[in-house]
Order: structure tokens, then C-alpha cells, then sequence
């Protein structure tokens, strides 16, 4: 595939079309390009002038042009026909300039992958000159950067584009407008900011067979201002954003919570597609808008190296349990390939953006409306997505994305094995990390500004007032020897003390006994948790050395602990 495709469109440009192909190979580059030719059946010489042309430049590809298709479907036509990674534009009556404008843009756009386009600034060359005159001034750009919403004002987009070849990016709305270049730009805006580049990017020929310069000051703007209106009623067309649910229901109380917050999206006017590893009850189904349902529910299996640990914290009136734990969440790899293709689906049936957020996450009401106003939030911003960052990775609580835009910049997952191809490949080695840590090193390696970044817990608590987190943990986070119960040693924030502390994972009724060693004497105690999510602790003020966990009912031994590089803290407020 080559680099770089230069299209040139041609209608009645006999005069100007050798001077025009001669420009284009005038071009000095350290990668290959093509070029790529179509005459709309003209009624001149143009045809004549190509043949000849095809003489001289043998490598050039003409496309037939014996239909008049007009200048649209000509620009369609010839996008269709590149395979290359970036399309350079120039009319069949212009001239590039600068011998390395080509190598410069494709350098910028190969550096700077959050732009999708540049272009350059421009000499006028008219008519009556044999040849231009170089102290003319140049036309330059009155923006570096160009955003979608600068282009529905006017078109700062101006002479010598070269872009990313987006396929489709002809739309069907194109057709009847006066021009074709304007909306191809906001089109292409869509996908990246475009850059204004202070280079001499070539001629632009004012002439009398020009479509814009022969119209009257009336009828160019009325065109001005047919095109902005249509690209205006193009934006301002409803977001259709779909809210992604992923549950694998385990217990009553995560069931209880996913009926909760089904009924509160439906009350906000959210339209939803619930993803499951497990069949939940068909009347829950019914209430949702779409259901996928994978039975395959892969977790992640291998061995990995340097495994580091997450806060699993938990909230309740008076004191937050941290539950510091590695964070091998073997479940993550599920949630990664169904989030995927939740985006297929949502994608096919017409939906733009997505909405993902956690079932054991307890969202008030004043969060729901928060939600409503994140599709014009990101809007006004110019960006295409929402993502809470922490330090090192991103928050799975809440993010909103352009569908398109998540594709683009996610790798995808579908397997273990993509998944640690990837972190091998981007220097983690055998190392596991988390996929809130494979989101973050995504999209940081996509090296873009159409993310609204928001940072830390703290701004969560803010834009999500009343939220209860981290209400529920998968088992599948969980080693098999604490059997969906928990009993660990944990420190007392800001005290010199020690807690025993057991919480209940399980949909049933678990009873653990705890054999504790002190420096001097044991000590058995009975933790009763009759529910799943009940909790029970005690405080010592003594040094304890481990404690031995039995099921007590069973009187199994399960696991023991030492105080050793204890992570886990309570924090009392």
C-alpha cells in the first residue's frame, strides 16, 4: 500500500492540466504516491491533453471519464479508488509549490495521529499573469487549528489538503450542495482536529471556468449560507447514545441492584443493553431495551508476573473499608469482550455513542441527570469521549465515548492471548495488568486531545453527588481458598491498632472461625455473616502474629495469614 495518493479532479482543464501533473511530480519524498486522475467528460481537449499525459507518466492512474457524473460524484469516485493511508487534493487547474509541502504534512500527520488533516498556505494565480508574480502575498489561514465547530461558521480550510483516507466520508447529504470541499472538511473534522500549516503549499488559479469566483456576491452567499445551514442541522442532530450494562449475576443482592438501576435508567429516558455471561430471569430481559448474552464468560487463566494490588474499597456511615487485594481480576477479560461487542451491536443498530457504567455502583438521582447533560458537555468541548483518570489507569465506574472513536483508539480484545500480546508489546513484558490499565495506556498511546479528561475520585464524588461505589466484588477477583468470604488482618487508620475483618461475598450465609496468634497466647473468635455483604470486625490493641481461618461449620481449615506486608486498612471517620 502506498504512502500518499494525490487526487486530481479535471473538467475543461486542457490549457492547465500538464502544468498541473508536472507540479504534483515536481514533489521531493522519501515515500511513494500515486496519482490518481479523473476528466468528467469534458467537453474540451482535457482527454486529449491525458493521453499525452500517460505518455510522460506512465505510473499515472486515469480513471474513465466517459459519463459526466458531476463534481461530487467525480471527488467520490477517485476517494474510492485510493488504498493509501493519506489522500493529498489538488485541482486539475492549481499547482503544488514547495517541492517537500507533501513530505512536511505527511511527517506532521504521521507525528501528530489526534489530526486528521493539513493544509498550506496559498498564492492566487490569475489569468492574465504568464506566470505569478512572487512578491505576491500569501494567503494564509486565520486559525492554526480547525475544529468542527469553527466549520460551521465558514470554511477555514483552505488550499493543499492532505488527509487520513477515512472511507465513506462522502456523505449522502453532499448531494445539492454547491460545494463539495466544505462538508468533506467537516466531515473529516469529525474524526481529528486539522492543522493550518505556514508553508507554500502551491498556486490557486483564479479563472473564469472556477464554479466559485464566477458567482455573484448575492449567489455566493446564498450557497454560504445553503452549505453552513445543512452542516448546522448535520450537528445538531440528536446524539443516539445507548447505556451498556455488563452483569454477571451471582447473588440476590447484585440481581436486586441491576433491577434498580434498570428502573432508574428507565426513568431518565436511557435506552439499554444489558451484557451477561449468565442468563438473568426473562422478566428482568423484558425491561431492557437489548440483551446479549455470552456464554463463554472467558476469565482470565495464565500465570503472570508482578502482579500489583487494587483498593476494593467499600463505604458505610462512619468508616470505609479498603480492601487492598491483587488485582488479577480474572473477570476483566469478559468485560473486555463483551464491551466490544456490545459496540458491534449498538454500532449496527444505528446507535453513535455508549455510556458504560457498573450495576453495584449505587448512582442518586442527581447523578442520572448529570448523564443527560454529558452528550453537550462533550459537544461544546469538542471531544468525543468521557473518562475519569487516576494516576495510572481509568476509572470503569462511568465513561462515555463516541462509538466510533472507542473502536479506533481501543485495541480489541477477544482473547488472553490478544490481550497479552498487547502488554508484552508495549514493554509490560509477563507483567498482568488491569483493563482499567490497558484502557489508560490505549488512550495514551493515541496521543489525543478529543478526550475530556477528568481526574481523580474526588471530581467523581463531584459530578456524581450521593454515589455509593464499589458495592459488590466478583468472586472472580477473589482466590479460591477464601471460598467468596473474606477474613483478613487490616490496619486501623490513625490508630496503633489492628482489625480481624471478615465480609461476605457469597449469596448465603457463611460462619468463619478465626484462630488468632499473639506474641504470648491464641484466641478464637466467631464471625457470623448471615447475608451476602455482611461484615463483621474486631480491634486489637496488641500485636497479633497470624490468624488461622476455618470454615466453622465445616471445620475446615481454609487459609492462614501473617501480619506481613499488610495492604488493607479501615478508615474511621
Amino acid at each position: 500500500m502506498k504512502k500518499l495518493s494525490v487526487i486530481v479532479p479535471l473538467y475543461n482543464f486542457e490549457q492547465y492540466v500538464f502544468d498541473c501533473i508536472d507540479s504534483i511530480f515536481k514533489q521531493k519524498t522519501n515515500f511513494d504516491f500515486d496519482v490518481i486522475i479523473r476528466d468528467d467528460n469534458s467537453t474540451d481537449k482535457t482527454q486529449e491533453k491525458l493521453n499525452e499525459l500517460k505518455l510522460k507518466y506512465p505510473e499515472i492512474k486515469i480513471l474513465d471519464g466517459s459519463e459526466n457524473l458531476g463534481a461530487l460524484n467525480n471527488i467520490k469516485l477517485l476517494l474510492d479508488n485510493s488504498e493509501s493511508e493519506y489522500i493529498a487534493y489538488l485541482d486539475g487547474d492549481d499547482l503544488f509549490g514547495d517541492k517537500d509541502k507533501l513530505q512536511k504534512q505527511v511527517d506532521f500527520l504521521d507525528e501528530n495521529t489526534d489530526y486528521v488533516m493539513t493544509f498550506t498556505a496559498t498564492k492566487y494565480l490569475y489569468e492574465d499573469y504568464a506566470s505569478p508574480k512572487e512578491e505576491d502575498a500569501f494567503i494564509i489561514s486565520l486559525k492554526e487549528d480547525i475544529t468542527t465547530e469553527d466549520l460551521l461558521e465558514t470554511n477555514y480550510v483552505g488550499f493543499g489538503r492532505v488527509f487520513r483516507n477515512k472511507k465513506n466520508i462522502i456523505k449522502k447529504y453532499f448531494e445539492g450542495l454547491p460545494f463539495v470541499d466544505w462538508p468533506l472538511n467537516y466531515e473529516l473534522s469529525k474524526q481529528g482536529k486539522i492543522k493550518f500549516l505556514n508553508i507554500f503549499g502551491g498556486h490557486y488559479r483564479i479563472s473564469k471556468k472556477g464554479i466559485f469566483s464566477t458567482l455573484s456576491e448575492e449567489e455566493k452567499e446564498l450557497n454560504i449560507n445553503k452549505v453552513k445551514n445543512r452542516l448546522k442541522e448535520d450537528y445538531n442532530k440528536n446524539i443516539k447514545t445507548i447505556t451498556i450494562i455488563d452483569c454477571f449475576v451471582s447473588n440476590d443482592s447484585l440481581l436486586s441492584k441491576l433491577r434498580d438501576a434498570i428502573s432508574n435508567l428507565k426513568k431518565h429516558d436511557h435506552k439499554i443493553l444489558l451484557v451477561s455471561n449468565k442468563v438473568p430471569p426473562q422478566d428482568l430481559i423484558e425491561q431492557v431495551d437489548y440483551f446479549l448474552y455470552n456464554s463463554e464468560n472467558k476469565l482470565f487463566k495464565e500465570q503472570y508476573e508482578n502482579v500489583s494490588y487494587v483498593d476494593l474499597w467499600k463505604s458505610y456511615e462512619g468508616f470505609t473499608i479498603h480492601e487492598v487485594t491483587p488485582e488479577l481480576q480474572r473477570h476483566g477479560l469478559s468485560v473486555m469482550c463483551n464491551l466490544f461487542n456490545c459496540l458491534d451491536l449498538a454500532k449496527s443498530l444505528g446507535y453513535t455513542h455508549f455510556q458504560r457504567m457498573e450495576v453495584d455502583d449505587l448512582f442518586s438521582d442527581e447523578s442520572y441527570e448529570f448523564m443527560k447533560t454529558i452528550p453537550e458537555l462533550c459537544k461544546n468541548e469538542n471531544k468525543k469521549s468521557l473518562f475519569y483518570f487516576n494516576e495510572k489507569d481509568i476509572s470503569f465506574h462511568y465513561f462515555f465515548s463516541e462509538i466510533d472513536f472507542f473502536l479506533e483508539k481501543i485495541n480489541r480484545v477477544d482473547s488472553e492471548e490478544s490481550y497479552k500480546k498487547y502488554l508484552k508489546n508495549n514493554g509490560f513484558g509477563d507483567e498482568f495488568k488491569s483493563v482499567e490499565v490497558y484502557m489508560f495506556h490505549n488512550l495514551m498511546n493515541s496521543n489525543t486531545n478529543l478526550i475530556l479528561s477528568k481526574y481523580g475520585s474526588d471530581q467523581m464524588n463531584l459530578d456524581f453527588p450521593n454515589t455509593m461505589w464499589n458495592t459488590e466484588t466478583s468472586q472472580s477477583t477473589l482466590a479460591e481458598f477464601y471460598e467468596g468470604c473474606t477474613t483478613k488482618i487490616y490496619k486501623v487508620n490513625n490508630q496503633d491498632s489492628l482489625a480481624i475483618l471478615s465480609f461476605n461475598y457469597n449469596n448465603h450465609r457463611v460462619i468463619r472461625k478465626i484462630i488468632i496468634e499473639f506474641d504470648n497466647h491464641e484466641e478464637e473468635i466467631i464471625h457470623y455473616l448471615n447475608y451476602s455483604w455482611a461484615w463483621s470486625y474486631n480491634i486489637y490493641w496488641e500485636n497479633i502474629k497470624k490468624i488461622k481461618v476455618y470454615n466453622s461449620e465445616t471445620d475446615e481449615f481454609l487459609y492462614e495469614m501473617e501480619n506481613k506486608n499488610i495492604y488493607g486498612y479501615l478508615e474511621f471517620t
